[in-house]
């Protein structure tokens, strides 16, 4: 099946010649690398697939009903750090004292003057004593330890993060933010434009549930659907005792609500692409001017307005970290047998199985099959649970 279709495409940049008759066909299931020096049209040749940009000649042609999602790779500003020193700096005031530890280091090994010495030793200490306080000798495990989990091997930690692709450096940002320790997550997803990836809130769930950290659920757009169809949907979630806030950027409906819920507390803010994240919080502190972005209407997704958390001080109290948005999202480091515990619905009924060591998948006297069919449990979110569990990626 044919997914794509490039046949005869050339295009320019005004007097730079960038390719000509490229032809090819991408089919399902079918990886493709696209390789190149700096400056040779990868990404120009990207965007011609997902429609947003037109070639000069040739015809592309798209099956029928076909989304396209194109991870934006805008890294040009974190190269010549590694991977692992880009987590660590989202560790905020640890990081900052870290680093000024190694320049009053850098400044004694120059041999200063013995006044100069003495005030040098004496911020030294009380910096030294304020980053074991704050669990500073323990962040670069913790940091490895979070990385390992998103997937990189312990080599790659030091490798420069200008080297990784867009989707890596997701991981990278999702990684500073579990390191930064929000008191709280903010999901948000949208009641329309783009249509609400149930799947992938599960995901982003689970991953909130695995780290023990409250999560709280922000349906924004509800303008163009209604509170009452925007309900239906995640009602499911309220059932769950999930915090669900209903939203809309455009019109203020429930941003003080929000306001409130993100007084006096470190929030850290993730989404899907489109959904409106830094709308959202254009909102609820006017004055911020977070760059927005539309929804591609070539696409159906959205195109990212963050390249990396931010982290802004809201006015009531607080801070929140505004992340890129998450085309796709899959776990790591999740053992098969721990999936369960994460499913708020499915954890108190694993005890009634017949077995012990039951999947849940097809089991008799499976408890979890026997609440999914009693409607105890939504097919939908044991369908999420189910691609966790055999390592399926959203």
């Amino acid at each position: 099946m044919s997914l794509v279709t490039l046949t005869g495409i050339a295009k320019s940049h005004g007097a730079q010649h960038l390719f000509a008759d490229v032809n090819l066909q991408i089919t399902a299931g079918r990886r493709i690398a696209i390789v190149g020096p700096n400056g040779a049209g990868k990404t120009t040749l990207l965007e011609i697939i997902t429609g947003e940009q037109e070639a000069d000649t040739g015809t592309v042609t798209r099956g029928k009903d076909l989304a396209i999602g194109y991870l934006r790779q805008e890294v040009a500003e974190t190269q010549g750090r590694s991977v692992l020193a880009e987590v660590l700096a989202g560790a905020g005031t640890v990081s900052g004292i870290e680093r000024r530890m190694r320049h009053i280091e850098a400044e004694m090994a120059e041999d200063p003057a013995a006044d100069e010495l003495a005030e040098l030793m004496d911020e030294y200490g009380r910096l030294q004593h304020r980053f074991e306080q704050l669990g500073g000798w323990s962040l670069e495990a913790e940091a490895r330890r979070i990385l390992a989990g998103l997937g990189f091997a312990q080599g790659d930690m030091d490798r420069d993060v200008g080297e990784f692709s867009g989707g890596w450096m997701m991981r990278v940002a999702l990684g500073r933010l579990l390191l930064a320790n929000p008191d709280q997550l903010a999901f948000v997803v949208a009641a329309a434009e783009p249509d609400p990836n149930l799947r992938m809130l599960d995901r982003l769930l689970v991953a909130a549930e695995r780290e023990r950290i409250p999560a709280l659920i922000v349906v924004n757009k509800i303008d163009l659907t209604g509170r009452k169809a925007a309900t239906e949907v995640f009602d499911l979630y309220a059932g769950l005792e999930y915090p669900v806030l209903y939203v809309s950027a455009k019109t203020g409906m429930g941003i003080e609500e929000l306001r409130r819920v993100l007084a006096g507390k470190l929030t850290a803010i993730a989404g899907r692409s489109g959904v409106g994240k830094s709308s959202l919080l254009n909102a609820v502190q006017p004055g911020l001017a977070l760059p927005t972005l539309t929804v591609s209407q070539a696409t159906g997704k959205g195109r990212h307005a963050t390249v990396f958390p931010e982290l802004f001080a809201l006015d009531g109290g607080g801070y929140v970290a505004d992340t890129p948005g998450l085309r796709a999202f899959a776990l790591w480091d999740i053992e098969p047998t721990e999936v369960d515990a994460y499913f708020r619905e499915i954890r108190p009924v694993v005890q009634d199985c017949a077995f012990s060591d039951c999947t849940h998948l097809h089991e008799p006297g499976c408890a979890v099959l026997q609440a999914v069919e009693d409607g105890r449990i939504d097919a939908g979110r044991y369908e999420s649970y189910l691609r966790i569990r055999l390592g399926e990626e959203e």
